[in-house]
């Protein structure tokens, strides 16, 4: 068995990058921060801050998406929530959390969160973000307890991380 050891790998030809399959290429990350209140029953944009734009720099490149967002949510006696990561304008998962309550003024807390390993087989710019919907009710995003006044505490923030991986 051999063994290769060496300081430092070099592109061959200036501006391709050195790719070695299986790893992690680039890391894009949008963080929001600002609490939004759903009541939509239709699909609406999740909001500022939860949108990665990134270029793949091959055509081969899977992109690693990883998404969380703490919500509260009172939909009544029952319904759904739909959460949907997009790659620009085409769904690409879809996830959904079902509640029933015997009381109707119940709020609940829950994290929903995507994981998806997308192929987009192209090297224009692809830009990732998520929409929201409650089948009945109402929600807030970026809160963890029903206490839905402004906070000055930061710990609930909806993130969207996009990893490109070579192939």
């Amino acid at each position: 068995m051999s063994i290769l050891k060496v300081d430092t790998i070099n592109e061959k030809t200036s501006g391709n990058g050195v790719q070695i399959p299986g790893h992690v290429v680039q890391v894009k990350q949008s963080v929001m921060t600002a609490r939004t209140h759903v009541s939509s029953t239709s699909l609406t944009t999740i909001g500022n801050g939860f949108t990665v734009s990134i270029t793949p720099s091959s055509s081969s490149s899977k992109m690693f998406i990883t998404t969380s967002m703490n919500l509260i949510t009172n939909i009544g006696t029952s319904g759904i929530v739909k959460s949907v990561l997009l790659r620009d304008t085409t769904e690409i998962q879809n996830l959904f959390h079902y509640e029933e309550n015997t009381n109707s003024g119940l709020w609940s807390g829950l994290t929903m969160c995507h994981q998806f390993l997308d192929s987009p087989n192209t090297t224009s710019q692809i830009t990732y973000s998520g929409k929201y919907q409650n089948q009945n009710g109402t929600s807030y995003l970026n809160y963890s307890n029903t206490n839905i006044s402004p906070s000055s505490n930061n710990a609930n923030r909806a993130t969207i991380t996009v990893m490109e991986i070579a192939q």
